[in-house]
């Protein structure tokens, strides 16, 4: 107590002196309109600066949140966009239930041969092996093994992938594969011959496969060439997923086609 007296007397004219400037600038500030205003502008952009950090600072962390609402309101109108392709293409037929499941992506290679996505669903949030996988651009692969909590995926860039795809307005359908290398682009093999086609065409998959609807995007063929026996194209695509980049995807939960699926491998044994 004794050392903090002796500080304060020792220091006592500089306490003096902060203290007679806090009264002239008060009595400066009330006394004289001009000053008045240049320090309540002054005040009002501090204020402002720090309201805009703090801000800046809260959006920052509610990302997460935002990030997943925005997900789940995709996820939704994904769902009702399937179903309304399926009831305009068969409308003699029963309404078929999709089931998208928003799941995020906490693994992810591109730079392997065989490449594969880890999400953060499993078999207790409904996810089942086979089920076909998007983001909001268009196709990104295919579940391939699940456990409790977590599901493995098959993405475009692993050379075991192959998905039944033919160019938009054609009925005409061939195979997706990555044979590696350029993460941003794939080919489409054994389509057949067709006058029309164009650089610039979108492809879609085919809907001949039970794991994908029909028309959903794919990508857009860069560069077109002939198959040696002259049968058939390849296409180079460019891919609209930029599956290096994901953060969020929608597991397509398809009864009918899990349905199908089980169906197949019973009778493929």
């Amino acid at each position: 107590m004794r050392d903090l007296l002796n500080f304060l007397i020792r220091h006592s004219h500089w306490f003096l002196l902060i203290f007679l400037e806090a009264v002239c600038f008060v009595l400066l500030i009330v006394f004289s309109s001009q000053q008045k205003s240049v320090v309540l502008s002054t005040a009002n952009v501090v204020v402002g600066s720090l309201y805009n950090l703090r801000t800046g600072v809260v959006d920052y962390f509610s990302l997460k949140s935002e990030n997943y609402k925005l997900a789940f309101e995709n996820a939704k109108l994904q769902a009702e966009l399937f179903d309304f392709r399926l009831e305009a293409e068969q409308n003699s037929l029963p309404k078929t239930e999709h089931n998208i499941y928003v799941a995020k992506v906490i693994n992810n290679s591109i730079r392997k041969d065989d490449n594969f996505i880890t999400i953060d669903k499993g078999e207790l949030d409904g996810i089942r092996e086979d089920m076909g996988v998007y983001d909001s651009y268009g196709v990104v692969g295919v579940v391939y093994k699940t456990s409790n909590h977590y599901a493995v995926v098959m993405p475009l860039l692993n050379r075991k992938s192959r998905i039944s795809c033919k160019i938009k307005g054609l009925d005409s359908f061939g195979y997706l594969e990555w044979k590696g290398g350029d993460t941003r682009f794939s080919d489409l093999l054994d389509l057949p011959y067709h006058p029309n086609v164009v650089v610039g065409d979108t492809i879609v998959t085919s809907g001949f496969s039970s794991i994908f609807p029909k028309d959903v995007s794919v990508g857009v063929v860069s560069e077109i060439k002939q198959s040696s026996d002259l049968l058939s194209y390849i296409l180079k695509v460019r891919l609209l997923s930029d599956i290096s980049s994901l953060r969020y995807v929608y597991v397509n939960g398809n009864i009918a086609s899990m349905e199908l699926i089980e169906l197949e491998q019973i009778v493929n044994r």
